[in-house]
């Protein structure tokens, strides 16, 4: 029985352990960010980018992540639907979203942003419509 009780407290440090992991031990991994973020073509996809890479939002990996926001905002509006979703109970990943509006996007995607934001919501998705609209008329920075 000796070996067992060492076992045990050993596997719960080493669970502890991972997950009080520095996020940032994740842009570094052997799948980094910078290679992960190239991936995203969903909400979904998004999420899961920013659970385990949320760490990670800066630089080139910030760049892309506000042009693939931009991109699936401007040329995917039919996946609206599938944003709410993924944002319903989970405001710090809305927020993450509404971030990545930001000045860096390519300048035609916030017209149609705008435009799909006002005109072109779901009455369902009518809060997230106003805070996209928000977002892509007055972007941070500008």
């Amino acid at each position: 029985m000796q070996p067992l009780r060492v076992a045990i407290p050993a596997m719960f440090l080493f669970a502890a352990s991972a997950a009080l992991a520095d996020p940032s031990d994740y842009c570094s991994s052997d799948r980094t960010a910078d290679q992960v973020v190239y991936t995203i073509g969903s909400w979904g996809s998004l999420r899961q980018f920013w659970e385990k890479f949320g760490g990670c939002d800066d630089g080139d990996v910030s760049l892309e992540l506000s042009d693939r926001v931009s991109d699936l905002l401007a040329n995917h509006w039919d996946t609206l639907t599938a944003l709410q979703n993924q944002v319903n109970d989970r405001s710090r990943f809305e927020k993450f979203v509404l971030f990545h509006v930001d000045p860096s996007v390519m300048p035609d995607r916030f017209p149609k942003i705008l435009d799909n934001a006002k005109n072109h919501c779901p009455a369902a998705n009518a809060d997230l419509c106003q805070k996209i609209a928000a977002a892509a008329a007055a972007p941070p920075g500008q």
